[in-house]
């Protein structure tokens, strides 16, 4: 009877390590899908850029409505305020003043809208 409680063991050994290499193998494909994303995003965000500057001056407005919900600015001293953090916010110079901006954008886009724009632009 020993043998066959050393074989569960071993076998419960072997369901573990096959789950650890499973594991390791799903935060590999995880890390590799980040690092993919961020290259996709920022190659689209270059696209994004470049199909801007061809549209008209309007349709940057109508397609910066769109995307932007919010613009706030606000005085900042770095003496009594640390750097914002949270996403959409940093500071600026403008003109001889530092200011806090904070962008807010639309949760959800409308897609037909910035289809129709750019094809209106084409």
């Amino acid at each position: 009877m020993g043998g066959t409680s050393e074989h569960r063991a071993l076998v419960s050994e072997r369901e573990a390590a096959r789950l650890d290499s499973d594991k390791t193998q799903v935060e590999l494909n995880i890390r590799q899908r980040e690092h993919l994303d961020f290259e996709v995003i920022q190659d689209c965000l270059r696209m994004f850029d470049q199909v801007v500057d061809t549209l008209p001056l309007e349709d940057q407005k109508e397609l910066m409505q769109l995307l932007i919900k919010e613009i706030k600015m606000s005085p900042f001293d770095p003496k009594k305020k640390k750097a914002p953090s949270e996403e959409g916010a940093f500071i600026s110079k403008l003109r001889t003043k530092l200011v806090q901006v904070n962008i807010s954008l639309h949760e959800t886009l409308h897609y037909q809208s910035l289809t129709t724009m750019v094809n209106r632009s084409s």
